[in-house]
């Protein structure tokens, strides 16, 4: 029998100890993630290229942990994160390309099951024991039970689905046409009942409806892109969420495609939008105005020169305002920490590919 050289045992030895030490690694064990203060940033990815990832930036560290689901599931996210919701002690996140929902711990991160099946998914909304998905790609909106992670129903509708949001007990969905445009095509807003899952509304808009949000006064604001194939300006509605009727059209005059544009103050009574500069289809500028305006604000609170802003996000408990930029989409982005009193950059930090949204943790 042949015996190895003590030497050689402990050289394997160590070897095996320190690959053993790599592959468990993780920045965070399961009750720090679970303390940390800060927030997570969706890093939505290049189209096709399976690049998605998710970064949390933590205050107490000053600094941003990348491939945060990669390096605890030691599997990559999939193709296009769209978005990330937390209910009930779980974490949802949306990937849209890769047709599937992530569901995690949201203590730990560590991935709890693969929901599969879908179209496109684009955003998802709780009520009760029901996870409310839309689609980019498919005509349906897709009922979840969030207790088994089983698919309950389907709600049928005749365009795209895009944000939805639970609001005085109702479901209020962004309805659009992803290729073309018609008379006969929904684009605008549905107000759906989570408990019956029927359409009771529809409240046609401009196109490109993308975004929604409701105010202190329980009104509705929709952000409409406008759509290039006929010129149609984007604009920004006020809905009166009683009775649904508009209550102001603030037209933007062009084209203001944004991904998610629309954020709220925690008072709720200010509104913050992105909109492309004149003539740019890549620099958008950020802008404010308070929910009782009868005009847009001319002045940007954040200008997108020589940068890509593709995401942003308000933190009034720091008085910052978060921008993410998306560089030239060739190479991973940066997330920046503005003060909002002075609109000074306070920090910037290397993040993945295409940062598109925030989600705070306090």
């Amino acid at each position: 029998m042949k015996k190895n050289s003590p030497i050689l045992v402990w050289v394997l030895g160590f070897f095996v100890l320190l690959s053993s030490c790599k592959k468990t690694e993780v920045f965070y064990e399961e009750d720090g993630l679970k303390s940390a203060k800060g927030f997570y940033i969706i890093n939505e990815g290049a189209f096709t290229m399976g690049n998605s990832s998710l970064s949390f930036f933590d205050f107490d560290k000053n600094e941003v942990t990348n491939d945060l689901f990669e390096r605890i599931n030691t599997r990559p996210i999939g193709d296009v994160f769209q978005n990330l919701k937390f209910n009930n002690g779980k974490g949802y996140l949306v990937v849209n390309n890769s047709a599937k929902i992530e569901v995690v711990d949201s203590a730990s991160m560590k991935s709890i099951k693969t929901i599969e099946g879908f179209v496109s998914p684009k955003n998802i909304e709780f009520y009760k024991n029901k996870a409310f998905v839309t689609d980019l790609y498919s005509n349906v909106i897709t009922i979840i039970n969030s207790e088994t992670f089983e698919k309950k129903s389907t709600i049928e509708v005749n365009g795209s689905t895009e944000d939805i949001l639970l609001s005085n007990g109702k479901l209020i969905v962004a309805v659009n046409q992803s290729v073309e445009y018609t008379a006969d095509n929904q684009q605008g807003i549905l107000i759906i009942d989570p408990e019956t899952e029927k359409i009771e509304k529809y409240i046609k808009l401009s196109e490109g409806a993308v975004d929604v949000e409701t105010d202190y006064n329980n009104d509705i604001w929709v952000y409409c892109t406008g759509f290039w194939g006929n010129n149609a300006p984007g604009k920004l509605y006020k809905i009166d969420g009683a009775n649904y009727k508009v209550k102001n059209t603030f037209d933007f005059g062009r084209l203001a495609y944004f991904g998610a544009p629309l954020r709220l103050n925690s008072s709720k009574n200010t509104i913050y939008f992105a909109l492309a500069a004149v003539g740019s289809y890549t620099q958008f500028d950020i802008f404010q105005m308070p929910i009782n305006a009868t005009e847009l604000p001319t002045e940007a609170l954040f200008s997108g020169a020589k940068r890509y802003i593709y995401g942003f996000h308000i933190d009034e408990l720091k008085d910052e305002l978060i921008v993410l930029d998306a560089i030239d989409g060739t190479q991973k982005g940066e997330m920046l920490r503005v003060d909002l009193k002075n609109k000074t950059v306070k920090g910037v930090y290397n993040v993945g590919y295409f940062p598109s949204n925030i989600v705070l943790k306090y």
